[in-house]
């Protein structure tokens, strides 16, 4: 297999080989600090935000964090560079001036997506103003059935407005979200993320499988992002023209449980408000049944993440390392 070029300037075009992505170019220096100092700074600064964030009001907040990621973009060389990189390999016609203003824009979100975050527990005091569900009906439908609902999505738009949807709706739900090593910053935003509605659940736990499938069997609703390489079951599918490493706990569940399965997808709008769109997937037998049915299932759900991502991609998380695992010839 064919390997890149290492990049050498994050801002200078980039010719890459859309068969092997390599990010071998984008480390972190190495600083040696203690670990307890570490953890304990980042607790602090956490646990200030927090509270500084309990004072503003919602579009200041946005404001505030759209200045952020607009002021850390030029100086973040390593986030930047992944990001051009890999709008590169997903959008290869477009210019090299179109893909730094879409990267500037995308450090613009992410920036509000933080101080949204920080606001959540506002935010969803007020949930009628700063968000619009559409497909409630299908989202509705599939939990009335008591099997429980599978919700597939991504990190697009802000995906921890769940919280304030799922209250909104008065439907209890549960989100598989990231262990984060620092125990004490992973204590503080799990109690931060939790509502009466919605229950975040440790991904990589003891506990995560059983719980998982208790959620389902009790008739909640399951959400669960696959669009991100992490270290879990997968498979290789399609994701913008390039084989990705997928989690397949999606498949596994919809298939084993049979439990309705519907998309679930945010996108900010520009006056700041977000929309929700909700919508079925229908399986038919013969995906279920088809030999590789966890890889055919896990490529309809990407598919349905993709066409999202396109419509809004200064919206969805190009920083983080999508293609960074590629297949032996055994998993091709």
């Amino acid at each position: 297999m064919s390997h890149h070029k290492k990049q050498t300037d994050a801002n200078s075009s980039l010719k890459v080989d859309r068969t092997g992505p390599e990010y071998g170019s984008f480390r972190y220096p190495r600083v040696v600090v203690s670990k307890a100092l570490r953890r304990y700074v980042q607790f602090l600064i956490v646990r200030s935000l927090l509270a500084l964030a309990s004072f503003l009001p919602v579009r200041l907040a946005q404001k505030l964090g759209w200045l952020l990621g607009t002021l850390v973009y030029p100086f973040s060389k390593r986030e930047r560079g992944i990001c051009l990189y890999q709008l590169e390999l997903a959008f290869p016609d477009m210019s090299d001036g179109e893909r730094k203003s879409l990267t500037r824009r995308c450090f613009q979100h992410l920036g509000v997506t933080l101080f949204e975050v920080l606001l959540v527990p506002r935010i969803r005091r007020n949930a009628k103003k700063w968000i619009r569900i559409e497909g409630e009906d299908v989202l509705r439908e599939a939990y009335s059935e008591g099997r429980g609902v599978l919700l597939v999505t991504g990190h697009i738009g802000n995906w921890e407005l769940f919280s304030a949807v799922f209250q909104e709706l008065e439907i209890p739900a549960q989100a598989m979200v990231r262990d984060i090593v620092n125990k004490r910053v992973s204590n503080l935003l799990l109690k931060h993320r939790a509502s009466p509605f919605l229950k975040p659940l440790v991904r990589g736990s003891k506990e995560s499988p059983r719980q998982l499938l208790s959620c389902l069997r009790e008739g909640q609703v399951l959400i669960v992002a696959i669009d991100q390489d992490i270290e879990s079951e997968g498979v290789y599918v399609d994701f913008f023209g390039i084989e990705a490493h997928t989690p397949r706990v999606a498949a596994v569940l919809a298939n084993r449980l049979k439990t309705p399965l519907v998309t679930g997808f945010d996108h900010r709008k520009p006056d700041g408000t977000h929309v929700f769109r909700f919508e079925k997937v229908d399986l038919s037998i013969d995906q279920i049944e088809h030999p590789d049915h966890l890889r055919n299932i896990t490529q309809i759900l990407t598919t349905k993440i993709e066409e999202h991502v396109r419509k809004f991609p200064e919206q969805w998380s190009w920083n983080h390392r999508r293609w960074k695992r590629r297949p032996s010839t055994k998993d091709a």
